[in-house]
């Protein structure tokens, strides 16, 4: 069995975190989300794996490039190859271009390099493959919405048909397919027939149902004994992911870390080598502190919050389920529900809104549209390099770009694109009470957001 990971596409939904690199190379708990995905791939015994990405031939990568990170597999004992999709043309596209390092004559499994705990699913979908001597298993979910995805035409669990977004009203079913797809060898030849296509992947399964046996393997996420799958569509859906991957930690402290006597640990806290503790700070499991941090004196970092590599969180502030990446610093107030994007600066004073007054859902803008992030608790999300001033505030669901300026005393009452100013410009003028002429002269402000 073979293994074809697919790590390309702009990710452009994936705003702001994917500037400068793929969105499945974003660090938790000290790795790429890949890295864990290689993990659950190798875990399965599978031993050829290749890997399709976007990095460009030449010129900068970026911020993090998978190639350099996992180069040939020998770390993990496995043979990765690489195929190149320089333009954004579908998941169809993309299993092609992995063809030629594909070997002759054997199955192979294609998956999206979110599946953090992929070892869940494919032994039961290779055993699905074997016993009902099926040519491909695909891996399925009830899904009410049917027509915003891949929508299965089911008889039990024969698939005899795909049909992607169909229109409401018209879905063959309410099972849709989640990302994990185990193939026979001549899969690619339906691929082939249908070069061009919109939605290749989704034709071809579709083609190659109506002639071969295909077939369903259906988790209900409702079960509480069967896994889940995480979707890394938003930058939000890190929250899933991150929190997954807290669970299956213990409390580990490094004797290379210093914790002052004065903190005080509760719960699964794993703190890594160089960090630091100081006192009166509290750190609440399941939580995560990465190398070389620093925490400051009468810091609180509550539950489900990850501070990675390299990051100084200062005095007074509190950190409520929320991911600040490597290398940012922070000074006091209150981060809650947030993602804070690498080597980001955060001035003193920071008070991130994460619920609406009337506590219903919060939307964020992606691409001009508002999304359904499914949470009424949800703050800022920061892009990498960004500076705020001191005394910054946003609202629910603010999206902040790479490389932005927010200047002191602001309110981000909207989304800001990557490498922008954004600014409150205090104008201020003091008049004096004349004394000879019994004139009072008042002061005035006044306050303009202004966006450069």
């Amino acid at each position: 069995m073979q293994a074809v990971i697919l790590a390309a596409g702009e990710s452009s939904r994936f705003f702001p975190l994917s500037e400068g690199m793929h969105k499945s190379m974003t660090q938790i708990l000290g790795k790429p989300i890949l890295h864990y995905t290689l993990d659950e791939v190798v875990k399965c015994g599978i031993k050829n794996i290749i890997i399709v990405d976007g990095e460009p031939e030449t010129a900068a990568v970026q911020r993090r490039s998978i190639r350099e990170y996992f180069g040939n597999g020998s770390t993990w004992g496995v043979t990765i190859s690489y195929a190149r999709q320089s333009e954004p043309l579908g998941m169809g596209d993309a299993i092609l271009r992995a063809k030629g390092h594909l070997r002759k004559d054997e199955d192979f499994i294609v998956l999206n390099p979110n599946h953090v705990n992929a070892s869940d699913f494919i032994p039961r979908m290779l055993e699905k493959k074997e016993r009902m001597k099926a040519d491909m298993v695909l891996l399925a979910t009830p899904e009410e919405q049917t027509w915003k995805y891949g929508a299965l035409s089911l008889e039990g669990d024969r698939v005899r048909g795909v049909v992607e977004k169909p229109a409401q009203g018209t879905e063959p079913s309410k099972t849709r397919i989640v990302g994990i797809y185990l193939c026979a060898h001549t899969f690619p030849k339906f691929l082939e027939k249908h070069a061009g296509v919109e939605d290749q992947l989704e034709a071809a399964i579709d083609d190659f149902a109506k002639e071969m046996d295909v077939r369903a393997n259906v988790i209900t996420p409702t079960n509480p004994s069967e896994p889940v799958t995480f979707p890394l569509k938003y930058s939000w859906d890190l929250f899933k992911i991150k929190d997954y991957l807290l669970r299956r930690l213990g409390k580990r402290i490094s004797p290379k870390a210093e914790v002052s006597d004065r903190a005080l640990l509760t719960g699964n806290v794993v703190i890594e080598d160089g960090a630091k503790v100081l006192e009166n700070s509290i750190v609440r499991g399941p939580c995560y502190i990465g190398k070389n941090c620093i925490i400051g004196n009468n810091t609180l970092i509550r539950e489900n919050s990850h501070i990675g590599d390299n990051c100084i969180v200062g005095c007074f502030a509190e950190i409520k389920n929320t991911i600040v990446m490597d290398g940012s610093h922070i000074h006091s107030g209150f981060i809650g529900d947030s993602i804070i994007g690498e080597n980001t600066r955060i001035g003193a004073g920071i008070i991130t809104a994460n619920r609406r007054l009337d506590r219903e859902q919060i939307n964020i803008v992606i691409k001009g549209k508002p999304i359904q992030t499914e949470s009424t608790a949800l703050g800022t999300i920061i892009g990498h390099d960004t500076i705020l001033g001191i005394r910054v505030n946003t609202m629910p669901g603010i999206v902040i770009g790479a490389n932005c300026i927010i200047g002191p005393h602001t309110i981000v009452y909207e989304n800001v694109p990557s490498n922008t100013k954004y600014y409150t410009r205090v104008e201020t003028v003091i008049k004096r009470e004349n004394e000879a002429n019994g004139e009072v002269e008042k002061s005035q402000k006044k306050e303009l957001h202004e966006p450069k």
